[in-house]
C-alpha cells in the first residue's frame, strides 16, 4: 500500500498586510543599511522555502551582517519543480521575490531557471550582472559527495525509505539530473566573485545543500536560520575544525567546543534557568520544543520514582507488555530526512531500524517498544514501520505503536533506555534522569549526556551492553549527564534563542498577524542596539557555531550581572531525575474537593484533557488519572462526579471511530475503578440539547485500600457492552466535574 501525499495545512498567507510589510521593510532596509561600494562583496542568501518565518529570519540575518559589513545581497528564489511537485503546495516565487526586494535584495537568481539551462547543455549562465562560464561538471573526488546528496534528496522528495523503492515513474533521474546542474551552478556563483556569506534556511539535499559545499569549498562562512523559536541559527566559518567534511559534521565538533568553553563553564550560574527551562518543557511551554505533539498528550507531570510507578503498570498492562523486563523504547526517525546528513553509523535510517528490529527479535531480557515517526507521513509513502510491525507480530515482547497513539507521560513511565538514530529524544529523556542510546552523530551527540556509537557494530554491541546492563540494574546514566542534559536543553531553548521585534516568534504562524507585527516593528520600533544586530555581531567577530542571546563569554560572576541571572533556587533542589523545583507539591488533599484539573491533586493524566472550570474530559475510550490522596496508611475514598453535556456528544463525534451513531440520544454505560479491578459500572443519559448543562450527572466511589501507594491511579473506561442503544466508546467526552478524597470507613 502506499501513502497518499499528505496535504499542506500551514501555506503562507498574502494579501494587502502582506504588501504593507513589504512598503515599511523597504523604507526600514533602505534609511538602515549603509550604501555598499562598487566593488563591495556580495551576500547569498536563500529564499528557496515557502514557509515565509524562515524568509524573514535568512533576510534578517542577512541584512543584520550588512549593517557590519556594507555588501551586495543577492537572493536565490526559483525551487527545483521537483520539491513543489511532489512536496509543496504554497510556494509564491513573485510574493517571495516582492519580500526579498523590500528587504535591500541588488539581484535576485531564479536558481531553478538557471539549473534548466545548465541541465539543458548551456556552457554560459548570466549571474550578478554578466555572463559567466558554468562551471565543468564533478570530478571524481567531487563525485562521491554530489552522489551522497543526490541520493538524499530523491529519497526525500519521493518520500521513500531508499531510491530501490522508488519507481519509473518517480523520476528519480530527473532529480539527480536536477542536482547536478544546481552543482555546477552553484560551483560558478561561488567561485566567481567576493562572496562575504551564505546566508541559508537548509543545509542539506540538493538545492541548499550543494550551495553550502559550494560556499565552504570556496572559504565562504554559512550561517543556517532554523526554523523554530524567535531567531535561532547556526554558522559555519573556513579554517574551523571538520569543516571538510560537511556543515553538520563540523557543526557537531564545534558546538561540543562551544558547549564546553560557554556553557558548561557557567553551570553554577546557567542552573537555576536550566532547572526552570526543564520545568516548561515538562508542560511544553515556550518554544523551540522537541516534543511531538500538543495539549495532553505532551504534557510530562511525572516527578519522581513513585510517580512512574503509578503509570508505569497501567501502561505496561495496556502495552501488553511484561512488567518485570525493562523497556527499550525506539523511537523512528522520519526515514527519508536528509540521509547521510552527518556522521552516519548506517547506510540509510531504514537499515538501522530493520537492524534494531532483528537484535530486539533476538532479546527477550527486555521489552521493545517502537514508535513511528509523529511525521512519518510527510516522509515515507511506503509504510516501512507498518511492514516491519506485521512482519513482527509474532514476537510478543515486541510492540509497534505510532507514535501519538501512547502520551508523555505513558512513555516516560515505561521508557528505561530510548534509543534513537539521532532523534531529539536522545537529549530530551537524560534531561529527566533516563538514558538514551543513539547511532551516529547530533548536533548534541559529543556533549556527554547521551551513549554514541559512530558505527553499526559500536552501536549493536552498545544496545547489548546497555540492555544487559538494565537487566542487571546497572544504572545507565549518572547525575552529570542528567546535568548536562539539562543545560543543553537551556542552551537550545534560551541561550541560542535570540528575542528580537524584527523577528516575530515562530509560534505567530505565516498569517496577517505575522504581517502586522513585523510593520509594526519596522515602522515604530528603534532598532539601535537590537538584539539580532548584536548577537550576529558577536557571532561573526568571534566566529561562534551558536548564536546566542547573552555574551557567554563573560565570566560567571560578569554574565550573571550583565544579563540579570538569578541565582535563587529552591532549597534541596536536584539537577537529576524526573524533579524540578518548580513544580507544586499536592498538600491537604483529604476531604478536599477538587473541581480543576490544574490542581496539583491531580498528578497525571492519561487519554485525558485537563480543564480549569471542571477537572476536565476523557478524550480516548479509556483515560487515567493519577490523584494524590495524601496518605498510603489509612483506607481512602476517590468520589468522581461525572456528568454529561452538550459538549460531550461534540468530543466524542470528533474523537470516536464509530461516528455513524448519535452520541446525543444513547445512553453511556462506563465503568470506574482501580487498575486491574473489576470497578463499578455507571450509565449516564445523553444531553437532550447542546444548551443542556449536565442532565447525566452521576458519583462514583473508587475505595483505595490501606497500605496502597499515596498516588491512586482512577481509570474510566468504556463498557465494553455497546448493545441494546448503547454508545460505542462510551468515555470520549465524559465531563468530569469534581474528585473528593476523603478517609475510608
Amino acid at each position: 500500500m502506499t501513502r497518499a501525499r499528505p496535504a499542506t495545512t500551514d501555506l503562507p498567507t498574502y494579501g494587502p498586510t502582506f504588501d504593507a510589510m513589504c512598503a515599511a521593510a523597504a523604507t526600514h532596509w533602505r534609511t538602515t543599511l549603509p550604501q555598499p561600494p562598487d566593488d563591495a562583496p556580495v551576500l547569498v542568501v536563500d529564499v528557496l522555502m515557502q514557509d515565509l518565518r524562515l524568509a524573514l529570519r535568512t533576510l534578517t540575518l542577512a541584512n543584520s551582517l550588512r549593517r557590519l559589513r556594507p555588501s551586495r545581497l543577492v537572493a536565490l528564489v526559483g525551487p527545483d519543480h521537483h520539491w513543489h511537485d511532489r512536496i509543496w503546495d504554497g510556494y509564491d516565487r513573485e510574493r517571495l521575490i516582492q519580500l526579498a526586494t523590500a528587504y535591500g535584495a541588488d539581484e535576485v537568481i531564479d536558481v531553478a531557471d538557471l539549473a534548466d539551462q545548465v541541465a539543458g547543455g548551456a556552457s554560459v549562465v548570466r549571474l550578478l550582472g554578466r555572463d559567466r562560464p558554468v562551471a565543468a561538471p564533478a570530478d571524481d573526488a567531487r563525485r562521491q559527495r554530489l552522489q551522497v546528496v543526490t541520493d538524499s534528496t530523491a529519497v526525500r522528495i519521493l518520500r521513500v525509505p531508499r531510491l530501490a523503492d522508488a519507481v519509473p515513474e518517480d523520476d528519480a533521474a530527473g532529480i539527480g539530473r536536477a542536482a547536478a546542474a544546481e552543482d555546477r551552478l552553484y560551483r560558478t556563483l561561488f567561485g566567481g566573485d567576493s562572496v562575504l556569506a551564505f546566508v541559508t534556511s537548509h543545509v542539506d539535499y540538493g538545492q541548499w545543500g550543494l550551495a553550502v559545499d559550494a560556499a565552504t569549498a570556496n572559504g565562504v562562512p554559512v550561517i543556517h536560520a532554523q526554523a523554530t523559536g524567535g531567531l535561532k541559527a547556526y554558522a559555519l566559518f573556513p579554517g574551523t575544525e571538520g569543516a571538510e567534511c560537511g556543515f553538520r559534521r563540523a557543526l557537531t565538533l564545534q558546538i561540543a567546543r562551544q558547549f564546553e568553553e560557554q556553557v558548561w563553564t557557567h553551570r553554577d550560574v546557567l542552573m537555576p534557568g536550566a532547572e526552570r527551562t526543564a520545568w516548561r518543557s515538562k508542560a511544553n511551554l515556550g518554544r523551540p520544543s522537541w516534543w511531538r505533539g500538543g495539549g495532553e498528550i505532551s504534557r510530562l507531570d511525572l516527578r519522581s520514582s513513585a510517580e512512574r510507578e503509578a503509570l508505569r503498570g497501567y501502561t505496561l498492562e495496556r502495552l501488553g507488555l511484561d512488567p518485570d523486563r525493562p523497556v527499550v523504547t525506539v523511537f523512528n526517525h522520519a526515514v527519508s530526512d536528509a540521509v547521510q546528513g552527518n556522521h552516519e553509523a548506517f547506510a540509510d535510517l531504514a537499515t538501522w531500524l530493520e537492524q534494531t528490529v532483528e537484535f530486539a527479535k533476538g532479546d527477550e531480557s527486555a521489552s521493545w517498544l517502537f514508535l513511528d515517526h509523529p511525521s512519518q507521513v510527510n516522509y515515507d509513502r511506503t509504510e516501512h514501520f507498518e511492514r516491519l510491525a506485521a512482519a513482527c507480530a509474532d514476537r510478543p515482547h515486541l510492540v509497534f505503536r505510532p507514535s501519538l497513539a501512547i502520551s508523555r507521560n505513558a512513555l516516560w513511565s515505561v521508557t528505561d533506555l530510548a534509543v534513537t538514530v539521532r532523534g531529539s529524544v536522545s537529549a530530551e529523556f537524560p534531561a529527566y534522569g533516563i538514558p538514551a542510546l543513539q547511532a551516529g552523530w547530533s548536533e548534541w551527540s559529543h556533549l556527554g549526556f547521551s551513549r554514541r556509537a559512530d558505527t553499526a557494530e559500536e552501536y549493536l554491541e552498545a544496545l547489548r551492553c546497555s540492555v544487559g546492563d538494565l537487566a542487571a540494574g546497572v544504572p545507565l546514566i549518572t547525575a552529570e549527564q542528567a546535568r548536562r542534559a539539562r543545560l543543553w536543553l537551556w542552551f537550545y531553548r534560551s541561550g541560542a534563542d535570540v528575542t528580537s521585534p524584527l523577528v516575530p516568534h515562530w509560534e505567530n504562524g505565516q498569517g496577517v498577524a505575522l504581517h502586522q507585527l513585523v510593520t509594526t516593528a519596522m515602522n515604530h520600533v528603534e532598532d539601535d542596539a537590537d538584539p539580532a544586530y548584536v548577537a550576529l555581531s558577536r557571532l561573526w567577530e568571534r566566529r561562534d557555531p551558536v548564536l546566542t542571546r547573552m555574551d557567554l563569554g563573560l565570566e560567571s560572576a560578569g554574565l550573571a550581572v550583565s544579563h540579570a541571572l538569578t541565582d535563587h533556587h529552591p532549597a534541596g533542589a536536584e539537577w537529576h531525575g524526573l524533579g524540578t523545583a518548580h513544580d507544586d507539591l499536592a498538600a491537604g488533599v483529604h476531604g478536599t474537593r477538587v473541581s480543576s484539573g490544574l490542581d496539583p491533586v491531580v498528578r497525571m493524566v492519561e487519554g485525558f484533557v485537563r480543564g480549569g472550570a471542571i477537572v476536565g474530559r476523557v478524550a480516548a475510550t479509556e483515560a487515567v488519572l493519577v490523584v494524590d490522596t495524601g496518605s498510603s496508611e489509612a483506607a481512602r475514598l476517590v468520589e468522581v462526579e461525572l456528568a454529561v453535556d452538550g459538549e460531550s456528544a461534540a468530543w466524542w463525534e470528533k474523537r470516536a471511530t464509530a461516528s455513524h451513531l448519535d452520541a446525543t440520544r444513547l445512553i453511556r454505560r462506563v465503568v470506574v475503578g482501580l487498575p486491574g479491578a473489576e470497578g463499578t459500572t455507571v450509565e449516564l443519559s445523553p444531553a437532550t440539547s447542546p444548551f443542556d448543562q449536565a442532565p447525566g450527572t452521576a458519583r462514583v466511589t473508587v475505595p483505595v485500600p490501606a497500605g496502597a501507594a499515596r498516588l491512586a491511579t482512577v481509570v474510566l473506561r468504556s463498557h465494553p457492552d455497546a448493545r441494546d442503544g448503547r454508545l460505542p466508546q462510551s468515555a470520549i467526552g465524559l465531563r468530569v466535574n469534581s474528585l473528593t478524597v476523603t478517609t475510608g470507613a
